[in-house]
């Protein structure tokens, strides 16, 4: 029987372990956007050198 309760005192641990599947997307999805916005930024760079002037808003 105590080998039963140690079991039961580790399991909360090895479920706060777990990750949720909705965290991940979220990571995964701000991953993407801050390559968007660095690709933005180096096309918005590109475009002002190109011409000689500032890139209009």
């Amino acid at each position: 029987m105590d080998q039963h309760e140690e079991i039961e005192a580790v399991e909360p641990e090895a479920s706060a372990e777990q990750v949720d599947p909705r965290d991940e997307k979220i990571a995964n999805l701000e991953a993407q956007l801050a390559e968007a916005q660095t690709r933005e930024r180096g096309r918005h760079f590109a475009r002002k050198s190109r011409n000689g002037k500032p890139a209009s808003s």
